[in-house]
């Protein structure tokens, strides 16, 4: 009876130890088992950071996210290799949490830092077309082919970077909207040192212009001022403005007159040597000018020795205001152009010996732009 009831015992005990062990085994399972939901919310995250475009504009956290998601896909794979009763998943677990944490941050930062790189974007773009236009309102007169030629390059680059925001190409508008405002600062800076150093003349513009009209005033006849900047020719009578006419120039008008070819209208004090008709001009009417005069004689002379004109550029001449203007630009080869209209009214009154001065402009440079 007593072994009996030992038997009993014993195999009480094994069916107990053996129930614990199950119980052991089946708590490891539910307790070990793999996060796999975690997996996949990090992995789905991760993608929908990159859709909002993350990785443009929150680099630095869904790198880390894709980091930590890396590492828990490779120590879930470790842990795989294991014996099961021997997996342990929480580290991995963390790290796919960490992993849909960072996600879900750099979703919310990049959609902030897109929207404001958008606002900001925005009024810069507006800024620098307000630039654009302004330039070309100050500087349109300029006749230098460099700058405009990178002025309008740097307008391309600035109808590149308005294309690219409106095509939600925020960082490619960025780049592009930098490189348009370095062509039309570097555009505007030149032009307006170019003016700045053209207007150091100014005051001899503005002596020998005040010379013609006094003499006007105390001779009682006529005289011209060509005023280039304005593109004005005025006409005087004894002091006095009598009639006005638009002008259009020689294509690289801003300066002097140095040498034939240089498609510039001379400046200085001249006067009519010669009234054309039809058949002794091929441009309507003309009023042949002095030009080369003394003074121009002088500046040739010492820019040939210089170096600054090539030896074989001659001084040139055959400088006229004639007819034939209204083109509505600068087209003449140094020559002062006018309607065939205006020609006729400023022909009727000036006479051989009518004084014509030419000056960059009678309005300081200061007082233009205001």
């Amino acid at each position: 009876m007593r072994k009996q009831t030992s038997r009993i015992l014993v195999l009480a005990s094994f069916l107990l130890v053996l129930l614990l062990i199950g119980a052991f085994i089946i708590y490891q399972i539910a307790e070990n088992k793999p996060p796999a939901e975690e997996i996949k919310r990090a992995r789905e995250n991760i993608t929908l950071a990159k859709v909002n475009n993350a990785s443009k504009y929150a680099k630095d956290l869904v790198d880390r996210s894709v980091v930590l998601y890396d590492s828990a896909m490779f120590c879930w794979e470790q842990e795989n290799q294991k014996f099961f009763l021997f997996r342990k998943y929480n580290h991995i677990e963390y790290l796919a949490n960490e992993s849909i944490k960072l996600s879900m941050a750099a979703s919310q930062k990049a959609t902030s830092n897109a929207n404001h790189l958008k606002s900001e974007l925005k009024k810069e773009l507006n800024e620098l077309n307000k630039r654009i236009t302004n330039y070309k309102s100050k500087f349109d007169i300029i006749p230098q082919e460099k700058l405009w030629k990178q002025f309008n390059k740097g307008k391309l680059r600035y109808e590149e970077a308005r294309a690219a925001y409106d095509n939600e190409q925020l960082l490619e508008s960025k780049k592009k909207l930098s490189e348009a405002k370095a062509m039309i600062d570097h555009s505007h800076s030149e032009a307006a040192k170019s003016l700045s150093e053209y207007f150091k003349n100014y005051p001899e513009w503005k002596r020998i212009a005040n010379a013609a009209v006094q003499t006007s005033r105390t001779n009682n006849n006529y005289a011209i001022v060509v005023d280039k900047f304005s593109r004005e020719c005025l006409l005087y009578y004894k002091g006095n403005v009598i009639d006005k006419y638009q002008v259009e120039l020689g294509k690289n008008w801003m300066g002097g007159k140095n040498h034939s070819g240089d498609m510039s209208t001379p400046e200085g004090s001249y006067k009519v040597t010669d009234r054309k008709e039809r058949g002794r001009t091929k441009y309507y009417k003309a009023l042949l000018i002095n030009y080369p005069n003394e003074e121009d004689k002088r500046n040739y002379k010492d820019k040939m020795k210089n170096g600054q004109i090539a030896r074989n550029k001659s001084i040139g001449g055959l400088i006229e205001i004639h007819g034939s203007g209204g083109q509505g630009a600068d087209w003449t080869d140094g020559c002062i152009a006018l309607s065939n209209k205006e020609m006729d009214r400023l022909y009727a009154k000036a006479s051989v010996g009518t004084p014509i001065i030419i000056v960059g402009s009678l309005t300081p440079l200061d007082s233009l732009f205001k």
